[in-house]
């Protein structure tokens, strides 16, 4: 989900190179009576930059990364810390690549800081990642489902990855491969399938993932071909003549945001859709309408990030329900998936330090952080496991995607649904999604 189109190649020549940013560090504390090697007494202090949109359309995906990232530092800042290392945060307001890209060359002359997450933007990420790279700072990218964010050449995995590049959340891929593997469960008797989807980056590669995916699951099924509004359209009636024309079963779409709501909203009235008067499935992000504080409309297939993300409260850890809990109670809403998003990063990131800190047996300097990030393997969150994988420095999580129905959150009603383990819903580390397609 994001809100612009890249230029991929052209972006990995970014000016922005500079001198490398200086290693974190610093003395360990006297030895003293009550200094124990795992609440070491530090003066530093971790600096984390998030970026993501704040205003305008795209708030309701970034804004809400925001907000999470204030209330899990909160947290651990009551709790002592990381490494006993407090941690601050500089919030940045992501915009247009050029801007987004000057927001992280502050962040890391001016500000210096330790790690940046969020961007919500594919255009973005991609133009921002090589100045995070090129001047050793840890980027956790965790909004923008880009597959290819790590890589040193989008268009070229042989290139391999870049050092300081992390991506914390599942993919794009990951999104469209869910779709189809939700179409051959809920839907097996499909005759037609239709998918609408924003005209940009993101709306194209989930319609050719998806596409290919589906013509492996489902070889008789008729997919008609995609419709491709512009970003942020206010009327979508002559894509909905369409589609009622067409007569589908399944409709697939990767809308986010306002962007969603609203074409549900404008489909809603001409019958199409189960719990609407009509027979047809939709596949879409349907937290969004928790970011507006609305029930769901109508029923459909959810996309989401983890196992644990719409279970319901008794099956998830107690510090996870907290943090719904305190996030409702802070700022009136449910965790929609940026809020989700940066716990995938924040987690990751905190993990390194504390691998890297027992490691060492003093406290680690960023590239001590690097290295453990890296070599993280498998660890435990606040919403179920994860694993990183240190040859293309992805972080792969399993999914439970399912079919739901308007309720009240949390949680979700989800009856039924599928488990996907990531080696079913993301391809191998630095291989093109079509080329592993070919291999089902």
């Amino acid at each position: 989900m994001d809100p612009y189109k890249p230029t991929r190649r052209d972006f990995l020549k970014i000016v922005g190179t500079g001198a490398a940013l200086a290693l974190l560090g610093c003395t360990q504390p006297p030895k003293t009576p009550t200094t124990t090697p795992t609440t070491p007494k530090v003066t530093k202090e971790f600096k984390l930059g998030y970026v993501a949109y704040r205003t305008g359309p795209a708030s309701a995906f970034g804004e809400p990364g925001h907000q999470g990232i204030d209330l899990l530092v909160e947290k651990i800042n009551a709790a002592g810390g990381i490494a006993g290392a407090k941690v601050k945060v500089i919030h940045e307001e992501e915009g247009s690549t050029s801007e987004t890209v000057e927001k992280f060359k502050k962040l890391i002359f001016e500000d210096k800081v330790d790690v940046i997450m969020g961007l919500c933007s594919t255009a973005n990420s991609i133009a921002a990642a090589p100045v995070a790279d090129e001047n050793s700072t840890l980027l956790l990218q965790c909004q923008a489902r880009i597959p290819y964010v790590t890589w040193k050449d989008p268009e070229d995995p042989s290139k391999g990855i870049m050092d300081w590049v992390f991506k914390a959340n599942n993919s794009t891929f990951s999104n469209a491969v869910q779709a189809a593997y939700m179409a051959a469960k809920f839907c097996p008797d499909a005759k037609v399938i239709a998918q609408i989807h924003p005209d940009y980056a993101w709306g194209y590669d989930n319609s050719e993932w998806f596409t290919a995916a589906v013509k492996k699951l489902m070889p008789d099924v008729e997919i008609l071909d995609p419709l491709y509004p512009k970003l942020f359209a206010p009327d979508y009636t002559p894509y909905i003549t369409e589609l009622v024309n067409a007569k589908p079963d399944y409709i697939f779409t990767s809308f986010w945001g306002t962007d969603m709501t609203r074409f549900t909203d404008q489909l809603i009235p001409y019958k199409v859709l189960k719990g609407a008067g009509g027979n047809a499935y939709l596949c879409a992000y349907w937290d969004f309408y928790t970011s507006i504080k609305r029930d769901l409309p109508v029923y459909g297939h959810p996309h989401q990030i983890s196992e644990g993300y719409w279970a319901g409260l008794d099956q998830l850890s107690e510090e996870y329900v907290s943090y719904i809990n305190e996030f409702k109670s802070r700022y009136g809403n449910v965790p929609t998936a940026g809020a989700v998003d940066c716990v995938a990063a924040f987690s990751v990131w905190v993990a390194a330090i504390e691998k890297a800190y027992a490691e060492k047996g003093e406290f680690p300097t960023n590239d001590d952080i690097r290295d453990a990030m890296e070599n993280l393997g498998t660890i435990k969150t606040m919403f179920g496991e994860c694993t990183m994988r240190k040859e293309d420095h992805r972080v792969l999580w399993p999914i439970s995607p399912g079919l739901t129905a308007k309720h009240e959150w949390l949680p979700y009603t989800l009856d039924p649904k599928i488990y996907l383990d990531p080696s079913e819903h993301e391809p191998p580390a630095l291989t093109k999604p079509l080329d592993w397609i070919a291999t089902w």
